[in-house]
């Protein structure tokens, strides 16, 4: 029974990806990669990583995927939906996907093939407690206190940006670079 629900998410993870690229409209791409996310997150459920799948759903699709829709609020403000048709281009793009997804599962075959076995034999020798939830703080708030710390001026600098790119020109001949 995991091993289907794994198979599902998985499949639900990829359709999601695969729209997140293919959508058009921003907002379409953003309630996309919410569905990824969630799928991602119950891959981790499905591994026994119950902090990673906190940890995907609290931190991106609670957090930063909220400041990404509020980013296409801003910047989509006072601006007329385009219509989105799909032209002769459309052909290519789905030649194009058919391409990618051959090249996905020969490369996942060829992974399967040569690594899985290595990969079985490692996990077999991870220390007791790899991955908790006591484990992963000692290292966030330890060895990698300074860089988890310097992401919020990041961010900040991010939004802030972007609010003086989206404000509309005054008057007055003044151009922005």
């Amino acid at each position: 029974m995991i091993a289907l629900i794994s198979y599902l998410a998985g499949l639900a993870a990829l359709g999601f990806g695969v729209a997140v690229v293919a959508t058009r409209r921003s907002v379409h791409t953003a309630v996309s990669l919410i569905g990824n996310i969630l799928a991602l997150a119950v891959l981790f459920l499905t591994y026994q990583a119950q902090f990673m799948a906190f940890v995907e759903v609290a931190v991106y699709a609670g957090a930063i995927l909220i400041l990404f829709l509020f980013v296409i609020a801003l910047l989509a403000a006072g601006k007329e939906e385009e219509r989105d048709e799909y032209g002769p281009e459309l052909a290519g793009q789905v030649a194009g996907a058919v391409g990618a997804a051959a090249l996905t599962a020969a490369a996942l075959l060829l992974a399967l093939r040569v690594h899985a076995p290595r990969a079985a034999a490692a996990l077999a020798h991870l220390p007791k407690g790899y991955g908790t939830v006591q484990q992963v703080g000692a290292g966030l708030f330890g060895s990698y206190l300074l860089p988890f710390e310097l992401t919020a001026p990041v961010l900040l600098a991010a939004i802030v940006g972007v609010v003086i790119l989206a404000r509309p020109q005054r008057g007055g001949g003044e151009e922005r670079a």
